[in-house]
């Protein structure tokens, strides 16, 4: 733990500006390093990373070359450029292959789980039990998702029902507005450091008379989604719902980072102009149309 808290200190004094998450993910990955060599010897420490895939061997050159730049730049760009290689030549893994649908599959997942719902009843009852409250989290979020496709940052989102019971360090879903206020996501740093924060998308029609609905009766506490008086859902738990719920109606487990492939994929084959490019940009929350792009398999 002491050797923990060192590394961390050393990487906080290069860069002050580190997230809590980076800073312990980058120490470990230090951690491990320092046991292949004490003082990051680069030839002992580059036969390692070439064991890699160039992804992870990236990562863990970042908290190297955050502590000695001049040292590791050219080690970390050549590993980069193999990385960005194959980001343009995106293909499915095996672990996305076997869970690999299409938008028509989706929409009818989407569908079948409204039936499920409409039959029931579940917008206008009060009391639900917790199976019936995780049919309509999986419900909703698919709406959402397909509207704007969030990453995992989907599970914290707030509920304000106008603009002055918000505020910016969080993000939101404003009712009075039927906008999405965003603060808090993986680039959210480089948007605020252009002066993009808050990023606020408008909901589609349809996606904000859904959530209406799911927040007259089952929005309790702060967040929009929760399964536990009103708290907050971990990442996991979220997923959990989103994967369970797309293999018990179609047979594949349909997560987040799936859905954001699925629906660029399919976006990207309707050849989309630089307009709606850039819409998509904004509703993904990215930066670099590059980026954007490369989510896209190519089959």
């Amino acid at each position: 733990m002491a050797e923990l808290s060192e590394l961390m200190r050393q990487l906080q004094e290069k860069r002050p500006d580190l997230a809590a998450a980076s800073l312990s993910t980058y120490a470990s990955a230090l951690k491990r390093l320092k046991k292949i060599s004490p003082e990051y010897e680069v030839g002992k420490i580059m036969a390692f990373l070439k064991t890699l895939s160039p992804p992870n061997a990236r990562n863990h050159l970042t908290p190297l070359l955050i502590l000695d730049q001049k040292k590791w730049k050219q080690h970390f760009d050549s590993f980069n450029e193999s990385v960005e290689k194959l980001r343009v030549q995106q293909t499915p893994s095996a672990n996305h292959e076997k869970n690999i649908t299409s938008m028509a599959e989706l929409k009818r997942l989407i569908r079948r789980m409204k039936e499920d719902i409409q039959t029931h009843k579940l917008f206008s009852k009060q009391n639900i039990n917790l199976t019936q409250r995780r049919l309509l989290i999986a419900y909703v979020s698919f709406v959402l998702l397909m509207d704007v496709t969030m990453r995992a940052d989907s599970n914290s989102i707030k509920f304000a029902k106008t603009t002055s019971l918000s505020n910016e360090t969080e993000n939101w879903f404003i009712l009075s507005t039927g906008t999405l206020s965003l603060n808090k996501f993986k680039t959210a740093r480089s948007f605020r450091r252009r002066g993009m924060l808050p990023l606020l998308i408008r909901l589609k029609p349809k996606t904000l008379k859904i959530l209406r609905l799911f927040t007259q009766n089952h929005t309790s506490g702060d967040y929009l989604f929760s399964i536990n008086n009103g708290k907050k859902m971990t990442k996991s738990q979220h997923s959990t719902i989103l994967t369970g719920h797309s293999y018990r109606y179609l047979g594949v487990r349909l997560g987040v980072n799936m859905l954001r492939h699925l629906i660029l994929s399919e976006f990207e084959r309707g050849n989309p102009t630089l307009k709606e490019r850039k819409d998509k940009m904004k509703r993904m929350q990215q930066m670099s149309l590059e980026t954007q792009m490369s989510y896209a398999w190519r089959t």
